[in-house]
């Protein structure tokens, strides 16, 4: 029968014995030590125990046990050169006993003694050994025998031992091979000492650091590794796992040998893998080791890792959130975020020196660039300090106005320095699939977005769109904040860049515009369910749109996705989408007016009117200016509203839109009625109220009857104001129009508070506030408030008009309604000075005088 020679223990024991040998004639003693232990531990019993054959005994009386007992031999030597005396009597006295009368065993017996201090016993114990020799051979001890005895008596001291290997030499670095720390280390303090807290409260186990390419994870490893050696650890080892650098990642025994080398012991002389791992334990349980794993692929390839270095403080560094380290081997999980704005400051300006502070708006704008990532401030860092003689707002426009020229900064001699390469090392753990969700999400134009954007842009289901996700944000590509995701401008530049195919990638365009144009379509239907939508010829709905279960649902949509909405008409104009993008203007500019985000209404809808007039639509300019003028109207900007909603009556008169022609006209009414031209507001919106009737447009005629009604107050018809306002509320509720019923019942509150009723004004007005608060009007909600605290205040419930007063001022300031804000500041100084707290009162008074500076600077 045939068989491997390495699958017999005997053939690999001589092997092992073999290589030890050769080991200790270097004079390595203790890896000797190591390779006979390992060799030994496979005795087991008597060789071949159940055969009695002739062969059987020869071997093991000719081979076996000499083989054994040369092993032993050398064994004992090498302890005895290490001054591993007790254990090489141990030895001797144990499994070598039966061998007492072999002259090298004597030896080795006197010595070990002799190093004990026990020299006493030697010439006793000598004595005894050349009686029982005589005996057994018939000759006396040899001569060299005798002068080793003579030798050890003589000598009074036991003989030191050769300088050894061993491991805990002052000749080994306590920070093996950890990396230089860099040059330019700022900030971190917290995490810094989240990491010594770690280190305090558990002095062995597994720190699992995290965080986005060129964020800092291996400068903060080092750094900290630095400070910790002598405090809080006696000596760091480093081994770069190399898991996403382009390379192949270091095997196991590549990282156990690596371990071995920092520690001093060369890895090659243990043959046995197994040996080795031995070996580094021995070696790690004599001191307080900090084991650092850097630029770690995943859990699974780290875990391995940790059965051979658990007696260990181990720190494992990665791109990835290393959750199976976290759930399954209990590691403390700290992620490492971007540097604050303060920190990122402090570097620059150490960096650039009094460059930096001469032109604070540009190094206002060079902080806001770097994003707090380390990679992108020493980049940039770099590149403003070769061009010294660039003026730093020059350089910032210039990086500002192409990302991609900062991606590729610092790779003229080494393209791996960029930050695209950092990003592109992610890029390349991905799965295919996770690389095309990766380069899709590079077309979406704003921070933030969510799982739809995602599966309109892939047309996969949402279940794949998840897995892909949670690997994007496992790696730091793309963060994730409760049912949102997040992908930092850099990151989303160089994953556009990498798209290749303009076809797919148009075709990805378009449905994303469709998703965002019908999730604002939904969403305006769900908080005006009666108001007709823009035209949408040629529009298929987008199967991946938002859907929204309430009113509020739809205004915190439109409220948390102010800047993505702004980002998405743009993309759409950019992209030749005009069609989108006036759509989109006109379907949800409402919902951020309401709220008071009046600006992003204003942009939005001005970017609407670019692409309704590059889409040559008559009718889509016309819509677009009307409601623009509409939104001038509520920021206060009433002759730019007014010039707009001219222009906007024409085209839509000739364009026959009846709609927009309504609405144009109502806005103009009301230009006509804040300059206090009462007879030409109420003439034009006479022609609103015919176009409406004739329509059959309950709503539209609705709300013309509350403008009429606000006219007719303000000229002191409150019967005839009266009238058209209930008229007003009875449409609304009709249609089921909220905003328009609450609207209504502010005017009413206003026209019973001008009447003399404070008891009607009061209730009209507390229903048109919770109206007003469901729709998330704040205009409304001002006015309703701002009634109720007079009236509080006229009958003297002042604790009422002070809650009140206070809840239409915050309302009034936010929609820029000074008149509205000047009451409601009036009502709670008056209150404040009632109630006696009069240094409230006076800070009232002060604030007074500065709202009526802003509309008469006279007033001041």
């Amino acid at each position: 029968m045939e068989v491997d020679p390495e699958s017999v223990d005997f053939h690999h024991f001589r092997r092992v014995t073999k290589t030890a040998g050769e080991v200790a004639d270097s004079g390595a003693h203790l890896d000797a030590i190591c390779l006979l232990e390992e060799a030994l531990g496979l005795w087991a019993g008597i060789p071949l125990a159940d055969l009695e054959t002739e062969s059987a005994r020869g071997f093991r009386q000719n081979v076996a046990r000499p083989a054994e007992m040369e092993a032993r031999f050398l064994l004992v030597d090498c302890r005895l050169e290490l001054g591993q005396f007790a254990d090489a009597l141990a030895d001797i006295d144990g499994p070598m006993a039966a061998d007492g009368v072999n002259p090298r065993l004597v030896v080795q017996r006197m010595r070990a003694l002799n190093g004990l201090g026990r020299a006493t016993e030697i010439s006793g114990y000598y004595m005894r050994f050349a009686q029982e020799y005589r005996e057994l051979v018939g000759q006396d001890v040899p001569e060299w025998i005798r002068r080793e005895h003579d030798d050890l008596l003589a000598s009074g001291s036991p003989r030191l031992p050769v300088a050894s290997d061993h491991p805990d030499d002052d000749d080994v670095s306590a920070l093996g091979d950890l990396p230089s720390g860099s040059w330019s280390f700022y900030g971190r303090a917290e995490l810094l000492d989240d990491l010594n807290e770690a280190a305090r409260t558990r002095p062995t186990g597994v720190i699992a650091l995290d965080g986005a390419a060129g964020i800092g994870k291996s400068a903060l490893a080092v750094h900290w590794a630095r400070q910790a050696a002598g405090e809080l650890v006696d000596r760091v080892l480093y081994v770069d796992l190399q898991g996403y650098h382009g390379k192949n990642p270091l095997t196991e025994d590549e990282i156990v040998g690596t371990l071995l080398s920092q520690l001093g012991v060369v890895a090659e002389r243990i043959p046995s893998k197994d040996m080795r791992v031995h070996r580094l334990r021995q070696k790690l349980a004599r001191r307080r080791y900090l084991v650092v794993f850097d630029d770690a692929k995943d859990s699974q390839y780290v875990r391995p890792l940790l059965r051979f270095v658990r007696e260990c403080l181990v720190l494992v560094a990665s791109r990835k959130k290393l959750q199976g380290l976290i759930h399954l081997d209990g590691a403390r999980s700290i992620e490492v975020p971007p540097l604050d704005a303060a920190e990122v400051f402090r570097w620059l300006r150490a960096e650039l020196h009094s460059r930096f502070l001469v032109e604070p708006h540009a190094a206002k704008r060079l902080v806001d660039l770097c994003a707090g990532i380390p990679l992108v401030v020493r980049i940039i860092a770099q590149h403003a300090s070769t061009r010294s003689r660039q003026s730093l707002t020059s350089l910032t426009e210039e990086l500002h106005a192409d990302r991609r020229v900062l991606l590729r900064l610092g790779g003229n001699d080494d393209e791996g320095a960029t930050i695209e390469a950092a990003l592109g090392c992610s890029y390349r753990a991905l799965t295919p699939a996770q690389q095309t969700l990766f380069r899709l999400l590079g077309l979406y134009p704003g921070r933030e977005f969510d799982s739809g954007a995602a599966e309109s842009l892939t047309q996969w289901e949402p279940a794949e769109v998840g897995q892909a996700l949670d690997a994007l944000v496992s790696l730091h590509l793309v963060e994730r904040s409760s049912d949102r995701y997040e992908m930092h401008d850099l990151v989303r530049t160089c994953a556009a860049s990498w798209n290749r195919d303009h076809s797919t990638t148009a075709a990805a365009t378009r449905r994303l515009a469709d998703y965002v144009l019908w999730s604002g379509l939904r969403a305006r239907e769900t908080v005006f369910p009666t108001r007709s939508a823009p035209p949408l010829d040629g529009f298929r709905p987008s199967p991946w749109a938002r859907a929204f279960a309430s009113v509020e649902d739809a205004f915190r949509w439109a409220g948390r996705n102010q800047s993505e909405l702004l980002a998405a008409a743009a993309d759409a104009r950019d992209n030749g989408l005009h069609g989108h993008c006036w759509r989109l203007a006109n379907t949800v500019w409402e919902l951020l007016r309401l709220p008071g985000w009046l600006d992003a209404a204003k942009e939005l809808l001005t970017m609407g009117l670019d692409s309704a007039r590059e889409d040559d639509d008559a009718r889509a300019i016309a819509g677009t200016m009307g409601n623009l003028g509409s939104c001038l109207l509520w920021m206060g900007q009433r002759d730019e509203a007014r010039a707009l909603l001219q222009k906007a009556i024409l085209m839509a008169g000739d364009a026959e839109d009846l709609a927009v022609h309504h609405g144009a006209l109502q806005n103009y009414a009301r230009c006509e009625a804040d300059s206090q031209n009462y007879e030409g507001a109420l003439s034009v919106y006479n022609e609103a109220l015919g176009i409406a009737s004739a329509a059959g447009d309950r709503y539209r005629v609705g709300s013309t009857k509350r403008r009429i009604a606000e006219v007719r107050r303000r000229q002191g018809k409150l019967d005839d104001a009266a009238m058209n306002c209930r008229e007003a509320i009875f449409h609304h509720e009709r249609v089921g129009d909220s905003q328009g019923q609450a609207d209504a019942l502010t005017e009413l509150a206003l026209i019973c508070k001008a009447a003399g009723d404070s008891t009607m004004s009061r209730e009209y007005a507390l229903r048109a506030l919770h109206l007003g608060e469901l729709m998330r009007d704040k205009g409304t909600c001002g006015r309703a408030a701002l009634v109720v605290a007079q009236s509080a205040l006229d009958e003297g419930f002042f604790n009422e008009g002070l809650r009140y007063g206070r809840i239409a001022a915050e309302h009034c300031e936010q929609m820029r309604d000074t008149a509205g804000e000047i009451g409601a500041v009036e009502v709670v100084t008056a209150v404040l000075q009632c109630k006696g707290r009069h240094e409230a009162a006076a800070e009232g008074r002060r604030r007074l005088r500065e709202l009526r500076a802003d509309i008469d600077p006279l007033s001041a």
